[in-house]
């Protein structure tokens, strides 16, 4: 079985920078992931994309651009990860099975890392 692994390594309410590191076996998505352009929705934009040594972790550095102190960071989090999780099922991958799951990536995520299988 092959799983994928997406990571927020940094989750702390007085930043603006995040990196969310996703773990992967699969070449084809992690060059997908290399090429495809930055994301860009108005809140938060991506930096940077690096390709760790045993080429198997692909690490996005994101910005939040305006951030209200009020709003969680799983308000600036979501889109990225969803955008993630949609290029994953792509590849076949699915979402977790949860019993009472209500849709969002808050509920998926076990603490501040999510599994998707295949």
């Amino acid at each position: 079985m092959d799983v994928l692994t997406i990571r927020v390594m940094e989750n702390s309410s007085d930043t603006s920078v995040f990196r969310v590191q996703a773990h992967c076996g699969d070449p084809f998505l992690l060059a997908f992931w290399l090429q495809k352009g930055f994301f860009d929705n108005g809140q938060v934009q991506q930096t940077n994309v690096l390709v760790h040594e045993d080429n198997s972790v692909v690490e996005f550095v994101l910005r939040v651009l305006h951030r209200c102190s009020r709003l969680p960071n799983d308000y600036y989090l979501t889109p990225f990860l969803v955008n993630l999780c949609l290029d994953a099922l792509a590849f076949h991958y699915q979402l977790p099975p949860q019993p009472d799951w209500d849709g969002t990536i808050r509920e998926a995520m076990n603490g501040n890392c999510l599994e998707l299988r295949r």
